[in-house]
């Protein structure tokens, strides 16, 4: 499922579309991944850190977020995905996710157990500069559904980039989070709500099913 072949029927439908009708790419080009299971699938969790709950860089809803983390997690293990977590880290001695601060660790409502891997980035991307591509390869699943934060930034990133990959990818919206943003000019907020169902509603556009509850993915 790689990006030169979508992007050439992206050019080639019709100028005479209802303009007024909003719609997806993925609906026009009937990219359809919803038989997609949780059994068959990998499981990245990204960046479920300390920093964004009690750190310095706190993100609205993420309570909520995180209890759908928790279930996603509690169905996965009991049904043998690929389960993989993700870390960020800063160089040392920087104001976030600083290796030497707690802030840095994964929260513990949703911690790795067992023998469950977890990648360390320091890019936004989850698999750039590292073996995420290799490990969900090697898992024989290839499948994606990802969930974590903030979902502006290395969730947007990483979806996008396992298109690049390949990769058929569903997000469990209530199970990512985000905070609120500057606008440009005049000194006003965007929402965390708005910022947040933007990116969705992107992401869903070409990049991947996007679904509200983790309860919406069959096992």
């Amino acid at each position: 499922m790689h990006g030169a072949p979508y992007m050439v029927a992206l050019f080639c439908f019709s100028k005479n579309g209802d303009a007024d009708m909003a719609t997806t790419f993925r609906k026009l080009l009937n990219l359809n991944n919803e038989n997609q299971s949780l059994a068959d699938s990998s499981l990245v969790v990204v960046d479920a850190q300390r920093e964004y709950l009690d750190g310095n860089l706190p993100l609205s809803g993420i309570e909520a977020a995180l209890d759908q983390i928790s279930h996603i997690l509690y169905r996965a293990r009991s049904l043998g995905t690929n389960i993989i977590h993700v870390q960020h880290f800063s160089p040392k001695g920087a104001p976030l996710f600083n290796p030497d601060d707690k802030f840095v660790d994964i929260i513990d409502e949703v911690k790795p157990i067992g023998t469950e891997p977890v990648i360390k980035k320091n890019l936004p991307d989850s698999f750039a500069g590292t073996d995420l591509d290799e490990r969900i390869k090697a898992s024989g699943k290839k499948d994606l559904v990802v969930v974590g934060f903030m979902t502006h930034a290395c969730i947007s990133a990483t979806v996008r980039s396992a298109l690049n990959f390949g990769y058929h990818t569903t997000v469990i919206a209530n199970a990512c989070a985000t905070r609120d943003l500057p606008t440009l000019e005049n000194n006003d907020v965007i929402s965390a709500g708005t910022v947040h169902d933007a990116t969705m509603s992107a992401l869903s556009d070409l990049f991947a099913r996007v679904i509200s509850d983790e309860k919406a993915l069959k096992d």
